[in-house]
């Protein structure tokens, strides 16, 4: 990839005023970004002292992200745990449609065709996503489904110590 070009195609000429030594620290931290390099050691190589100016010079790259997708996808599950079956590579078309027939909801996403057609915003159970045939989650959500859980669990322990009717409680 040579850069961006002109209406004839050839390459646009770059101002070499813009290239200044500063400029060769930030393409060096991410041609070794790019070939995945943690960003803790290109902390180190860089020799800054926090992360967050390390983070400065580190972007990920579009097909580093699709991979990484790729690879939680996997790993979806469902409203009864059921995973995901894997069908091998998914075409570009495949996966902008599956990702047009979702919208993200708290904890995960939601295909259900209204709601999704509205953009997340005529869902037909209220919001009740962990009760849904449409929701889906991963693992990256699970410290947010772990602490939703344990605070049902408290909420229902409460309600059983204040004597709650039985229907309001289950």
């Amino acid at each position: 990839d040579a850069g961006p070009l002109d209406h004839r195609g050839e390459p646009v000429p770059f101002p070499r005023a813009a290239i200044t030594a500063h400029a060769f620290r930030h393409t060096y931290a991410q041609t070794l970004a790019d070939q995945g390099v943690p960003a803790p050691v290109l902390r180190d190589l860089m020799d800054h002292r926090s992360i967050d100016t390390t983070m400065g010079y580190y972007r990920v790259a579009d097909a580093k992200k699709r991979e990484a997708m790729e690879a939680l996808a996997r790993h979806t599950i469902d409203n009864r745990g059921v995973t995901r079956p894997a069908r091998g590579e998914p075409s570009k078309v495949a996966h902008l449609r599956e990702h047009l027939a979702w919208v993200a909801v708290p904890m995960g996403k939601c295909s259900e065709p209204t709601n999704v057609r509205a953009g997340g915003q005529a869902c037909p159970i209220r919001y009740q996503c962990a009760g849904c045939p449409h929701f889906e989650s991963d693992p990256s959500y699970l410290p947010e489904l772990r602490a939703h859980a344990d605070e049902l669990r408290k909420e229902r322990e409460a309600m059983l110590a204040a004597g709650a009717a039985d229907w309001a409680v289950d």
